[in-house]
């Protein structure tokens, strides 16, 4: 078993859904603690309402990285194609990564995104949605969990495998 410590906490999670200019420039500057080290791993947080602030500061904290010279990697230190960063309104934003297309508008009333997996076969990418339903964009789509899921119940993750 592999473990990886953290080089930063962007504490990112404490802004509770605020996209203000106070909670945005307080991520950036606790991402970038990790900045001195030679391999840096900040630890950002996907909430199931979302982050805004957090994804308002990460193009910020991704040119302070790239500025020293630093290429993002996965654990493995694989650079793939890119990266997604997903809204909680089912935004997908792409950064170096083919695009195929967002949920925004589509998720209906109450459901927002609650996490993006990438299909590494294909390049594309799954949206899971909190209702469980799975929406899929240029990737193997196999079944959601669409009215299946308990009352009260929400959906939190979803994995690539």
């Amino acid at each position: 078993m592999s473990r990886w410590a953290r080089s930063a906490d962007a504490e990112d999670w404490e802004a509770n859904g605020s996209s203000s200019s106070y909670w945005v420039n307080r991520i950036i500057t606790l991402a970038e603690q990790g900045g001195s080290q030679s391999h840096p791993v900040v630890l950002m947080h996907n909430q199931p309402a979302g982050n805004p602030a957090a994804v308002l500061a990460l193009p910020t904290i991704i040119n302070f990285y790239r500025g020293r010279g630093y290429t993002f990697v996965d654990l493995l230190g694989r650079t793939g194609l890119g990266y997604f960063v997903l809204t909680s309104s089912g935004g997908v934003h792409n950064f170096g990564a083919p695009w195929y297309g967002s949920a925004t508008g589509t998720l209906g009333g109450g459901v927002t995104a609650a996490g993006l997996a990438v299909d590494t076969a294909s390049g594309g990418y799954l949206i899971l949605k909190s209702n469980g339903g799975v929406a899929n964009y240029h990737a193997s789509w196999y079944r959601s969990l669409t009215g299946l899921l308990p009352s009260g119940q929400t959906v939190t993750a979803i994995t690539g495998q």
